[in-house]
This record gives C-alpha cells, sequence and structure tokens, in this order.
C-alpha cells in the first residue's frame, strides 16, 4: 500500500496485480495486468511519474499511471532460486530501488 508523493493516487496490492484510486474516488480506479504470482511490494517514484511493482514472479515491473506496462519486466532472480521475505524501498530523487529478498539486499537503477 502506498500513496503517490503528490497524495493524488493510491496503489495497493491485490494478489496478482496493483489496483489504483484515485484521491476523489473511493472505487478501484484502474488495475495492473502482467505479474504471473503474487506481488510481494508497490512503490511511486520520486516524479510520480510510474509506479514499480515487486513480484515472487521474480520481476519488477514499472507502470504509468494508468496501469499500463512502460517497459518488458526486469528479471531480478534466477527462475530456481527460492525466495522469502521480498520487500521493496524506493530511493527518493533518483531512479533507484533496493530490493530485499531472502537475506540479500540489492540496489537496481531503472534508467
Amino acid at each position: 500500500l502506498c500513496f503517490r508523493p503528490d497524495g493524488q493516487q493510491l496503489a495497493a496490492v491485490s494478489s496478482q496485480s496493483v489496483r489504483f484510486w484515485q484521491e476523489s474516488s473511493s472505487r478501484g480506479h484502474r488495475s495492473t495486468e502482467g505479474h504471473s504470482s503474487r506481488v510481494a511490494g508497490v512503490g511511486f517514484n520520486s516524479k510520480n511519474q510510474q509506479l514499480i511493482s515487486l513480484s515472487f514472479d521474480k520481476t519488477i515491473q514499472a507502470w504509468n499511471l494508468e496501469g499500463q506496462p512502460q517497459r518488458r519486466p526486469i528479471q531480478f532472480s534466477q527462475p530456481s532460486e527460492e525466495i522469502y521475505g521480498l520487500e521493496l524501498f524506493l530511493i527518493p530523487q533518483t531512479n533507484q530501488l533496493v530490493i530485499k529478498k531472502s537475506k540479500e539486499v540489492t540496489v537496481w537503477d531503472l534508467q
């Protein structure tokens, strides 16, 4: 669950997708389609131009504010690797994010 930094939009994990709500509406606004496993975390980038999602399908996905993918998913782990404790942190004022998986922390640049 996260708010866009300007407070105009809310995003929440919903199984294999992310649902968006506008500030002025209590109903789900848009929903993403693209992950093949449970979404573990979401966050808006500092420029409010995209939402980043992290999933147990071992991919990072960038979405525009309409819920459409902006690029191909980024594979962050080997298919055979077992993962637990997956978390996502966006670094403010950058295009970087931190992924914590199991006992490992990795910084990714999304440019």
